[in-house]
């Protein structure tokens, strides 16, 4: 059923692109869900007390043998978009977030953080914020 509905989305999708309604998809979306090709996306907070952003912290997800990695910003914020097709999503995919510092001592010192999650065929965003608190400083 699931592959059903995603070939008729790709099926719909091409034929009003081909119409010329291809611009209002794009501002609007297609009925009944994401479009095909619409961003998956990981992002979150990594913070020192729930509230304090840690900037350069590195952030890595990892699913099935593809890796991709940034950096938080000033704020502690962090985000991947694109980060798989939708056809990868039809079961499921265990996906692994690490977090490492790398910067030193220059944004304060912390411990290695690791959180595990699927992600779902219908779950076109999740939000995973980490918390470092002074028992995850480095001694």
């Amino acid at each position: 059923m699931v592959v059903i509905k995603k070939t008729f989305k790709k099926i719909a999708y091409a034929v009003l692109c081909a119409l010329g309604v291809g611009t209002l998809t794009s501002c609007y979306g297609m009925p009944n869900g994401m479009p095909y090709g619409s961003p998956y996306t990981v992002y979150g907070t990594v913070t020192s007390d729930g509230t304090t952003g840690i900037e350069g912290i590195e952030v890595t997800i990892t699913y099935g043998s593809k890796t991709q990695t940034s950096k938080t910003s000033k704020d502690g914020s962090y985000y991947f978009s694109y980060i798989f097709d939708s056809d990868d999503l039809i079961s499921g995919i265990e996906c692994t977030l690490n977090f490492k510092d790398v910067d030193g001592e220059t944004n304060g010192s912390f411990s290695d953080k690791e959180a595990v999650f699927t992600f779902h065929e219908d779950d076109y965003e999740i939000e995973k914020n980490v918390i470092l608190d002074s028992s995850s400083l480095k001694k």
